[in-house]
């Protein structure tokens, strides 16, 4: 295996809690079970998009101060989605930002807060990611009492309800795809004012020719049948049927994305990364 780019990756994606190290990456590659697979998976690896809090803090004060003066003195971010650790990470990530840029005004409350004021005021959501939009579209649906059935928060009141409606809101991720976005807005246009949102067109998967991973068409092949084999295996404690596990087994919606937080790992990332599994009679540690 080649030592200096392991050494190299293991500095690269250190956290504050040092979870990756020259061993781990070592016994991740080992579970590749061949050279030559294990030789693909670290090109993978390599090619991994590594977001850590230096860079969220960066994107999210250059968003903030590309807001309209008006609503940059008034806006208010509220973590989107439900109460949890990623929330807790992503306010602190924001106070933070704006401690940089000289904001000391308190700029965090909850949705219900800023909804009981009497001043309207612009709201910023703020979550990590977006890839489809589907759950982001789910999200807003229950605050807006719109799902017989609640799974991520709880419906807001009647009043609030209108109160959110009547709100200039942005939608901020750190990473997310246009085409995310674009369906938030078709879905939920005429009832909310979503005005920005953050995000990039979808990138090609990393198994596309245009990926330019692998120097040629036979490694690229072969290795994204690797990781579709062992991602669909790792899939399989899903109560999905076969389709949808083939479908999911690059990563969730077919992404082939090679994304990863220091505090966590989506969906849309190759599932070798960050789904925990059974793989040729074995555990798999991501």
């Amino acid at each position: 295996m080649a030592q200096g780019l392991i050494t190299h990756l293991a500095t690269k994606f250190q956290t504050h809690w040092g979870r990756i190290n020259e061993a781990k990456i070592k016994d991740w590659l080992t579970q590749f079970e061949t050279p030559k697979r294990m030789q693909l998976a670290l090109k993978l690896l390599e090619k991994v998009d590594y977001v850590d809090d230096a860079k969220i803090i960066d994107m999210l004060l250059a968003f903030y101060q590309s807001l309209p003066v008006d609503d940059r003195e008034k806006v208010v971010f509220v973590p989107f989605g439900s109460p949890g650790e990623s929330s807790a990470l992503i306010t602190y990530l924001c106070s933070r930002a704006l401690d940089l840029g000289g904001i000391t005004v308190d700029r965090f409350q909850s949705l219900e807060t800023v909804l009981d004021g009497n001043e309207q005021r612009p709201i910023c959501f703020v979550d990590d990611n977006i890839s489809s939009g589907t759950q982001a579209v789910a999200i807003f649906e229950e605050l807006l009492g719109k799902k017989a059935e609640s799974i991520h928060v709880k419906p807001l009141s009647k009043d609030k309800a209108d109160n959110l409606k009547s709100c200039k809101i942005y939608f901020y991720t750190f990473f997310g795809f246009e085409e995310g976005g674009e369906f938030l807005k078709a879905k939920l246009g005429q009832e909310l004012n979503i005005t920005t949102f953050n995000s990039a067109k979808k990138r090609e998967g990393c198994f596309q020719p245009g990926g330019l991973i692998f120097d040629n068409t036979q490694d690229r092949e072969e290795a994204m049948e690797m990781c579709k084999e062992i991602g669909y295996c790792l899939l399989q404690d899903k109560p999905w049927n076969k389709v949808r596990k083939n479908e999911f087994a690059l990563g969730y919606g077919n992404a082939q994305q090679l994304i990863a937080f220091y505090y966590n790992t989506p969906t849309c990332t190759l599932p070798i990364f960050w789904k925990e599994g059974m793989y040729n009679g074995k555990k798999w540690i991501p």
